[in-house]
């Protein structure tokens, strides 16, 4: 099978998961002491579409697949690149007009990588290395970006592994168990038109339980947040873990193959985990606060133009008000 440029970064990756904070090893090492979680990563070199890291309940293993990781640099670098270079540098210059212009051979090369990157959620294809990547630079300035977005990314990737390790390692196994039956079972009752009482109470229950794995869910976030970023830390510090796991939600969102599936029913909406996620984040600085608020901004934008969905141009007074704005107008469309 085909490597990806994304091998290259694999120890990195281990490492930061292992040592993100002061306490990480001690607590994986704890956990796989007591079985709760297998001392491997399953990484899956299987030259499929996109699939979501996941924890196996049997196994006990982070289950990470090598497509996910090159989506996932491909995205964070891209958008960072077009974030900045095509909108953050204009605002500052006083040159933004509202719309992202890509007449750089930076801004085009990294529109390019950006179109494969969401290709991969419909059809594997392989990373053309003449685009940027991990491994290979075609000028300084792409070099600069990309080892930017290695770190940033190395902190994203243990973000969703911790994600998963949560699972492991919080008991969360007596909720997951059957969860298929009860799926089945839910779509069953819901189709039936004349439903019996008895019916209607066990329709009832079955989607608390559902409910209470978006809690688990959220539960998992919460930890692998608590993981990455310290809050006693700096703010600079804080930032830049902050971007790696927004950067994670934010692909979620481009990820979803059609915009009915931002609403989920086993996790919380995707757009739902991006707002609970900035305020969570809060960041004490204005400027890091636009920052954060524009680039999810940039994000729900670039969804609405995957989906063909047109939005019409307003104008607003703060940042956070036209995220409010997007953040409505994604409800809308979820809940139609």
């Amino acid at each position: 099978m085909m490597e990806s440029p994304i091998t290259v970064l694999w120890s990195n990756i281990i490492h930061t998961f292992e040592n993100i904070n002061s306490s990480s090893l001690s607590a994986h090492q704890l956990a796989v002491k007591s079985g709760k979680i297998s001392p491997c990563i399953n990484y899956i070199n299987d030259n499929e579409k996109v699939k979501t890291p996941s924890a196996s309940l049997k196994s006990r293993t982070i289950n990470i697949q090598e497509t996910y990781l090159s989506h996932l640099w491909a995205f964070m670098y891209t958008t960072l690149v077009m974030h900045e270079e095509g909108i953050q540098k204009p605002m500052i210059d006083g040159t933004f007009n509202g719309s992202l212009q890509f007449d750089t051979p930076l801004l085009k090369r990294a529109k390019s990588l950006f179109d494969w990157s969401i290709s991969l959620t419909n059809n594997y294809s392989k990373w053309d290395e003449s685009l940027p990547n991990p491994k290979i630079h075609n000028c300084n300035k792409e070099k600069l970006y990309a080892e930017k977005v290695n770190t940033l990314f190395q902190d994203a990737v243990a973000f969703v592994m911790f994600h998963e390790f949560a699972h492991l390692t919080q008991n969360h196994d007596s909720f997951f168990f059957g969860v298929e039956v009860k799926r089945q079972k839910i779509a069953e009752l819901s189709n039936k038109k004349n439903k019996s009482k008895k019916e209607l109470s066990e329709l009832s229950k079955l989607s608390q339980d559902m409910n209470e794995l978006i809690q688990i869910e959220n539960e998992s976030d919460k930890l692998a947040f608590d993981a990455l970023i310290n809050q006693n830390g700096n703010d600079t510090e804080k930032l830049l873990k902050g971007i790696s796991i927004l950067s994670v939600y934010c692909s979620s969102l481009l990820i979803v193959r059609d915009i009915y599936r931002i609403k989920q029913s086993e996790h919380p909406d995707v757009d739902n985990r991006i707002l609970n996620f900035l305020q969570q984040l809060n960041p004490v600085k204005e400027d890091d606060q636009f920052y954060c608020d524009y680039f999810v901004i940039f994000i729900i934008r670039l969804f609405c133009l995957k989906h063909n969905i047109n939005l019409p141009p307003i104008e607003f007074e703060t940042a956070q008000e036209a995220l409010y704005y997007y953040h409505g107008e994604l409800d809308k469309i979820k809940n139609e």
